[in-house]
């Protein structure tokens, strides 16, 4: 893997690089502009219930067969969400700061370990590109507060001290490098359980190269960290393996299904999977960690549905290897590999223009109005299912069921009889927007009934009847 620092990599991809990254700039900036999540708002709204539970002293992970609140993910990424809610004030866009850092993390992650498996400078510039390009695709998971942006910056990181430690002949530097590598890898399944298979897909690197030494150091960090973390949602008041086990009640679909649903994603990555299977013994970690990746992602859209998101790993890793092609002397797999990627980002820039020249504050995702009516009734107590997020960041309230528990609902189970009975007893003033099934809807139009009276908001508003 040395340098090869006579290849240039042409200007024209370096010019449509340059282009598509600062697409991507002015996308982030509308996006923090934004009042709201212009995408997924309840998916990552309950990352910011699981935050308010720690800020607000409760427990993370309460019964899911007992209480009106569910967290599905490993414990660390909800701290994160708060120590940003704590230091920025409670708003949406501290939330946002905190999916801008990691995907700053994530992009400089790329940069560097393209750098460090042989990659030149404008090709790795190009692999970051090569990742944003994924950007609609991944349905925007690039800026958002969901685990994954954290989780696969996490895995960067560590793959790049772990690979550098490997390397490094310093005593003290190699342990430093080591510890952080066992480290950086704890916290990514931390942040999401099927990310503990990329720190195994590291150590089976490690293995196979024989490196021993960075493998036992890495592997009891990994442990010990991940074990500290987690001990303590196991016992007490904390229920985190009922949590992880309730899973299980919902849906999961066919391999073939997602298999099927997601070829355009294995027509994109053709050539970067090729590519890990050719240069499998030249480019460090990142074939195992590609590999990783791939069977995470197909795990992953096999429990939720055939996401195409669930390969966001999977993107931001092949990068790497496509700047390692880049930066290779043979002019004709390079030219080739320049096209690949050249078409690729082009696409995305095109597609980038496009939503930059038609953004606009009017369009679902706009809580200005919704967060008014919120903020002038901070003195009564409301409900808002699917979005409850708004309700604490702006109303200081935190007592009800969150979206997690109300797709439980959706997947068959029970809803909680603390739930219920909330209702049923008329403990809120307000109830804002629809539930997720019909059958709580007629549950609540028992005890509530919608209030003509305001408009505007894009949700309707239900009262308390009258008895």
């Amino acid at each position: 893997m040395n340098e090869t620092n006579n290849i240039k990599t042409p200007i024209w991809l370096i010019l449509i690089a340059t282009a598509a990254m600062l697409t991507f700039i002015i996308e982030a900036a509308q996006l923090l502009a934004f009042p709201g999540f212009m995408f997924e708002g309840p998916w990552q709204g309950l990352h910011i219930i699981a935050a308010a539970r720690i800020l607000e002293g409760l427990t993370l992970y309460p019964d899911p067969n007992a209480a009106a609140s569910y967290y599905v993910y490993s414990p660390l990424l909800p701290w994160i969400h708060a120590g940003f809610l704590a230091i920025l004030g409670k708003s949406i866009f501290a939330m946002k700061v905190s999916a801008l850092v990691f995907c700053l993390a994530t992009l400089a992650g790329i940069y560097k370990l393209s750098r460090v498996v042989g990659a030149t400078p404008f090709a790795s510039i190009t692999a970051m590109s090569f990742y944003l390009a994924f950007y609609e695709i991944s349905q925007y998971w690039h800026l958002s507060i969901r685990p994954d942006t954290a989780g696969i910056a996490f895995v960067l990181w560590g793959s790049i001290c772990g690979f550098l430690a490997t390397k490094e002949t310093n005593t003290n530097k190699f342990y430093v490098l080591t510890i952080c590598a066992g480290l950086l890898f704890a916290c990514a399944a931390l942040c999401k359980q099927p990310f503990g298979l990329m720190g195994i897909a590291f150590f089976a690197y490690l293995a196979a190269f024989k490196h021993y030494r960075v493998l036992v150091v890495c592997v009891i960090t990994w442990v010990a960290f991940g074990a500290a973390t987690t001990l303590p949602y196991i016992f007490g008041d904390e229920y985190f393996l009922e949590s992880m086990l309730i899973l299980r009640q919902h849906e999961t679909y066919s391999l073939f299904a997602t298999l099927l649903s997601n070829q355009q994603i294995f027509l994109i990555l053709a050539i970067p999977l090729a590519l890990a299977a050719v240069h499998r013994a030249t480019t460090g970690p990142l074939p195992f960690l590609i590999a990783g990746a791939l069977i995470m992602g197909v795990i992953g859209t096999i429990k939720w549905g055939g996401n195409i998101n669930a390969y966001l790993s999977l993107f931001a890793l092949c990068a790497p290897m496509m700047a390692f092609q880049l930066s290779r002397p043979d002019p004709t797999s390079r030219s080739l590999t320049a096209i690949a990627c050249a078409i690729f980002i082009t696409f995305f820039a095109a597609g980038s223009v496009n939503r930059i020249m038609n953004y606009s504050q009017d369009r679902p995702g706009n809580i200005t109005e919704t967060v008014r009516f919120i903020e002038e009734n901070a003195d009564k107590t409301i409900y808002f299912p699917r979005h409850n997020y708004l309700t604490y960041l702006y109303a200081d309230q935190y007592h009800h069921c969150d979206w997690m528990s109300e797709n439980l609902v959706r997947a068959g189970s029970k809803p909680p009889n603390s739930f219920l009975a909330s209702i049923a007893e008329k403990q809120y003033d307000y109830i804002m927007g629809q539930f997720s099934t019909s059958g709580l809807e007629e549950f609540r139009d028992h005890f509530y009934h919608e209030d003509a009276s305001v408009k505007g908001l894009g949700y309707p508003v239900y009262v308390r009847n009258i008895d």
